[in-house]
């Protein structure tokens, strides 16, 4: 689906046209290579994409009956779309934090429950499959996400069932024979999600399934948040090297917007816990923060206005 939008007068629909028109060098994410940006543009009546449309607008039409499959329709209504060499950008963006506080979903039964399905695929992975470690999260603050492709296996090619994010075998544990005379360690657990040290020696068995409490609503609770980490988890199961921007403009005075980055991310931080997401999930380094200043976007770089 096309929606068409009016230029925007206030909030974020206002500074993402403005960001992508005059300055899109705001809304670049270090880690990755220049970006394309497909969506909002002035000649395209400043449209947003939602379903199958979204994807073909990144030229990935081909996995329209895998979404179909994944997510009903009126799914998510990207606030930008972008592409780059090998891979493509969702975006979403705020201007004040009330916004971010999205309602539960509204959907009819039978939508409710494909929604529920895939909440329940992505949860699976990303609550309870491999967790990133130590080290390589630490890297990803300071290197970017291409170092991560030992941590995240995608398929090779596209798969309308989505199985889900899958551990290469190179990261599963090896088993060695112990040296003559000395007694053979004990098994590791398996490591839990979140764990702060994967070294550090455990003496409780790993909890079985049937003692791991409910996961959270995720259809109450941040809906549109965890919608949005739904489809970056879709297209990375897909096997696109799919991003998901997170952009949370300052200084929006006129909404009474945020003055500093720590407060976007203190805000992310608290829907990451109420979605029970660990810090360290499968996800996280294809997720980018971004926090342009309004101050920057009053008027055209070039001095002239949309084109």
């Amino acid at each position: 689906m096309r929606v068409a939008q009016p230029e925007g007068t206030r909030g974020s629909l206002k500074w993402m046209q403005r960001a992508v028109a005059w300055r899109p060098d705001v809304l670049q994410p270090g880690a990755l290579p220049p970006l394309d940006w497909v969506s909002p543009l002035a000649w395209d009546d400043f449209a947003e994409y939602r379903d199958a449309a979204f994807l073909a607008r990144l030229g990935l039409d081909n996995l329209a009956p895998a979404l179909a499959a994944f997510w009903p329709r009126r799914g998510p209504q990207w606030d930008g779309l972008a592409r780059f060499d090998g891979g493509v950008v969702l975006a979403e963006a705020k201007a004040h934090l009330a916004e971010f506080d999205s309602p539960a979903s509204a959907a009819g039964a039978t939508s409710a429950a494909q929604i529920a399905a895939a909440f329940s695929k992505v949860q699976a992975d990303l609550q309870h499959g491999p967790a990133l470690l130590d080290s390589e999260f630490a890297a990803s603050e300071t290197s970017g996400p291409a170092i991560f492709l030992s941590a995240l296996s995608v398929p090779a090619k596209s798969d309308p069932s989505v199985k889900g994010l899958r551990e290469p075998a190179s990261a599963m544990p090896r088993k060695t024979a112990p040296s003559p005379g000395v007694a053979a360690a004990p098994a590791a657990d398996p490591v839990t999600p979140g764990h702060a040290s994967l070294s550090r020696p455990r003496t409780m068995s790993a909890p079985q399934e049937k003692d791991r409490p409910d996961p959270p609503r995720w259809d109450r609770v941040y809906y549109q948040y965890a919608n949005r980490l739904a489809h970056l988890w879709f297209l990375r199961a897909q096997g696109v090297d799919a991003h998901l921007l997170l952009i949370g403009f300052l200084g929006d005075t006129e909404r009474g917007g945020p003055s500093e980055a720590e407060d976007w991310h203190a805000a992310y931080r608290r829907a990451d816990a109420a979605l029970g997401l660990p810090r360290r999930h499968a996800l996280a380094p294809f997720i980018h923060h971004l926090p342009p200043d309004t101050a920057v976007l009053t008027t055209p770089a070039s001095g002239g206005g949309f084109s």
